[in-house]
C-alpha cells in the first residue's frame, strides 16, 4: 500500500475498533436480547416476515447491525465507508429497515435507525420510528416505492435510474435504448414525410 492508502486503512481499522467498543458500552447499559450482525430480513406483500430467499418476498434487506433491546425496541445501524457523513440520502433505506424490523419483531415499540461512517468515526442517528405512528398502508414511503417499482417493471418503458451503474444488464439496456431511439427517429421521419 502507498502511504495514503496505508493511513486510510489504519484509520478505518482504528475507527472500526472504536465502533465495536461503542456497541459493547451500549450493551452494558441496555438489556440487549439480540445482537444481529449482517442480518438478512425479508417481508411479503402482506408485510409478514419471510425467509430471505422466499419467492413471494417483496422487500429484502441486510442490516449491518441490529440490536434488539428487551424485545421492546431496535437499534438498526448501517455501516458506511463513505467519508461524507450525512443522513440526506438515506430516508428510504432507513425507513425500509424500520418496516422490516416491525414485521420481523412484532412486539417492537420503536426502531431507532442510524448510519455509522467508518472513515470519520461518526454515528448519525435518524429520528426514532414509533410503531403507533407508523403507517403500514400505501402512504408509507417504502410501500409506495415498492408499488411504483412494481408498476414500472410491468412497463416496457426503460427508465434509467440511480442503480443503473450497478446493474449487470446495463449493456443490454443501453443497446435496447439505442434501438428504441433509432426506431423513434425513423418513425418521426416517416410521419414527417406523410404530412
Amino acid at each position: 500500500l502507498v502511504t495514503e492508502e496505508k493511513e486510510t486503512f489504519i484509520s478505518m481499522q482504528e475507527n472500526t475498533e472504536s465502533f465495536t467498543d461503542r456497541i459493547a458500552r451500549f450493551k452494558e447499559k441496555h438489556a440487549v436480547t439480540e445482537d444481529c450482525i449482517e442480518h438478512k430480513l425479508a417481508i411479503t406483500d402482506e408485510l409478514e416476515a419471510a425467509d430471505f430467499w422466499d419467492e413471494d418476498v417483496v422487500l429484502r434487506g441486510v442490516i449491518d447491525r441490529s440490536l434488539i433491546v428487551d424485545g421492546q425496541f431496535a437499534v438498526t445501524i448501517d455501516i458506511k465507508t463513505s467519508s461524507y457523513a450525512t443522513l440526506k440520502y438515506s430516508d428510504l433505506q432507513l425507513n425500509s429497515y424500520a418496516l422490516m424490523a416491525f414485521s420481523n419483531w412484532p412486539n417492537l415499540k420503536f426502531v431507532h435507525p442510524a448510519l455509522y461512517f467508518v472513515p470519520s468515526n461518526t454515528l448519525l442517528w435518524a429520528k426514532k420510528v414509533y410503531r403507533k405512528d407508523y403507517s403500514f398502508l400505501s402512504d408509507n414511503p417504502v410501500i409506495s416505492h415498492i408499488n411504483k417499482t412494481a408498476e414500472e417493471v410491468l412497463s416496457d418503458e426503460i427508465r434509467p435510474g440511480n442503480y443503473c451503474s450497478w446493474c449487470k444488464y446495463k449493456p443490454l439496456c443501453l443497446d435496447e435504448r439505442k434501438v428504441r431511439r433509432k426506431a423513434a427517429r425513423e418513425a418521426k421521419k416517416k410521419n414527417d414525410k406523410v404530412e
